[in-house]
């Protein structure tokens, strides 16, 4: 039997979902839509697990239920957007309706884990509501830090999604590191589930594979760090004030014209340095990080942000 908190719980989601459908950009089966399923989802999504653990405390059953219903909730709003976009709008409904299942599921799925293993592990429902709360302010500093510190414009989040950067809606499309972090998102929601259940051994292995793939975080695009995107561009010319990072080229002809390229751009950063410090009267002792792109592509692919600076 479904208890009054998950019948609360799936009545307004329910309701938030379908009135999402309405809302300008959220209307097609697009990356906004899931975006705001997944915000909705990551926030509300526990609590089906949290109000009802106590009426069917099995870990696996619990959560199993707990996703059901959560997907039962966001059904109705999926399919008044496609209907609407499919034969009332001009718009493609297929364009970028793949970042739905990439971004509402593990979303989704990450709730309603983290849910139960708060309900194990809680003595009490308000602990365990707090629990999930601080669960959800933990993942937030590990999402915008990185943003913070750099060079990564773009953001992954268990609970709330994705922020892919200054793109404009038509440039966006999936990429291998939304891919992997989802992946990653129903890894350690099983890892939950599996420690709420006591399943120490099955834990264990997923925990490995969490750890394998955050290690490799700069490889498969699930993040971007300063060591990572020096591998990527390697070469390295340091003058006065600047250190300045560049991709090697293929062809050894490309060699004495990038070395011309980057001594001109050397002398314009230390002129133009000399200018601003001069009329700021501020002259910094760091070298300043100059990362010099070999094409836009590239740039969106490592950081997020292919055209702005």
């Amino acid at each position: 039997m479904i208890g009054v908190g998950q019948l609360t719980t799936l009545c307004l989601l329910l309701l938030a979902s379908s009135a999402l459908s309405f809302f300008p950009l959220c209307d097609q089966p697009g990356y906004e839509l899931a975006e705001a399923l997944s915000l909705m989802l990551g926030t509300l999504g526990g609590l089906s697990a949290l109000l009802g653990y106590a009426r069917l405390p099995r870990a696996w059953a619990s959560f199993a239920r707990s996703a059901g219903l959560n997907a039962i909730s966001i059904g109705p709003c999926l399919l008044i957007s496609w209907v609407r976009t499919r034969w009332f709008s001009p718009c493609n409904y297929s364009a970028q309706v793949v970042f739905v299942p990439l971004l509402v599921l593990p979303s989704l799925v990450i709730g309603s884990a983290c849910g139960v293993l708060c309900a194990a592990l809680a003595p009490t429902s308000f602990r365990a509501i707090v629990g999930y709360a601080l669960l959800l302010s933990f993942s937030l500093t590990m999402t915008f830090w990185p943003m913070y510190w750099g060079p990564q414009a773009f953001a992954h989040n268990f609970f709330l999604g994705y922020f892919p950067g200054p793109l404009y809606d038509e440039a966006l499309v999936p990429t291998s590191g939304l891919l992997a972090f989802s992946v990653e998102t129903l890894a350690c929601a099983a890892a939950c589930v599996a420690l709420a259940a006591g399943q120490d051994r099955k834990f264990g292995l997923l925990a490995i594979m969490l750890i394998l793939i955050e290690w490799n975080g700069d490889r498969l695009g699930t993040r971007m760090t300063d060591p990572g995107l020096k591998k990527h561009l390697p070469g390295l010319r340091i003058s006065s004030h600047f250190s300045i990072h560049f991709a090697l080229p293929s062809k050894p002809p490309s060699v004495a014209v990038q070395d011309f390229e980057m001594a001109r751009m050397e002398r314009d950063l230390e002129f133009h340095f000399e200018q601003a410090s001069s009329f700021l009267g501020i002259h910094p002792a760091e070298k300043i990080q100059v990362w010099i792109y070999p094409d836009q592509q590239s740039k969106q692919d490592w950081i997020g942000a292919g055209r702005t600076q």
